[in-house]
């Protein structure tokens, strides 16, 4: 009967696991595919000659989101982009997104905000302060739903051109980024 017990406790338990690893998987399919759509709706001041390379999506060091994006960029009926890990401690001139995962440290997603904030870098984050530290567009799960908020002052700042059909389903939010510890 305890081995029973054991089991049948072993099972419930690999099973809720399972359960919200899906979870955390559907979650990541669907940023990965806000990250890609976001190169249809949002327009860049860069050169757009037919012999330009795709444009590239960044991840800020080794993340699940990187499979999916790999995935979405070899579909065929898709905007060709590429999909790059980038090292913490270098930021690229050649992303066009930048997505900047939740689990960094605070220090270093604030230190690459401000690197990107010289360049049409669109930053994408998931933190509740992401924005207010200076990021351009935050993920936000609310009612198990990805949803979106968009520093417009940010991204116009970058003069990136924000689509009307992307700015319907996002919050909009004028967040005044907070000075940083070492600038008070």
């Amino acid at each position: 009967m305890g081995l029973l017990v054991t089991v049948l406790s072993l099972c419930v338990a690999f099973r809720d696991a399972y359960a919200q690893q899906v979870v955390v998987s559907r979650e990541y399919v669907i940023k990965a595919a806000y990250l890609a759509n976001f190169l249809r709706y949002i327009d860049w001041p860069q050169n757009t000659a037919p012999d330009a390379p795709p444009p590239t999506i960044g991840v800020i060091g080794p993340h699940p989101i990187l499979v999916y994006l790999e995935q979405m960029s070899r579909q065929p009926n898709r905007q060709e982009f590429r999909v790059r890990q980038i090292a913490s401690e270098t930021l690229s001139d050649d992303c066009h997104i930048l997505f900047i995962p939740g689990s960094l440290d605070a220090d270093l997603q604030r230190k690459i905000i401000r690197a990107a904030k010289e360049s049409p870098i669109l930053t994408v984050g998931e933190n509740l302060h992401f924005l207010e530290e200076g990021g351009d567009v935050r993920f936000v799960v609310q009612e198990n739903r990805v949803r979106l908020e968009i520093a417009m002052r940010a991204v116009e700042a970058k003069h990136l051109k924000v689509s009307a059909k992307l700015l319907q389903i996002a919050r909009v939010v004028d967040a005044e980024p907070r000075l940083s510890q070492g600038s008070r």
